[in-house]
């Protein structure tokens, strides 16, 4: 199962209300793909803490979409309370 890391970044502050990263290079995947990611702060990003993403991590939607065979797709960060995020969330994600 391929698997990666990337941080997904909101942009500088104020921020925004969705964030997105695009993930290339899977040669491998296919139309039938199931794809997951997933907010994973087990390190600090250049502008949030472990303990930051975690505690915004509970009001943060993570959405994969736009998969493309043989390339890749799209994760989306979004806050499901509506407030504005800013910078890099260090986000995880696998396929298989």
């Amino acid at each position: 199962m391929p698997t990666g890391t990337v941080d997904v970044d909101f942009g500088a502050f104020p921020g925004s209300v969705e964030a997105k990263a695009t993930i290339t290079g899977q040669t491998s995947l296919v139309a039938g793909s199931a794809i997951e990611a997933w907010l994973s702060p087990e390190q600090d990003t250049t502008d949030h803490t472990t303990y930051e993403q975690l505690i915004d991590g509970a009001t943060i939607s993570v959405l994969v979409s736009d998969k493309i065979a043989g390339t890749g797709f799209t994760i989306y960060l979004r806050p499901t309370d509506g407030v504005r995020r800013y910078g890099k969330y260090h986000t995880s994600w696998v396929w298989a």
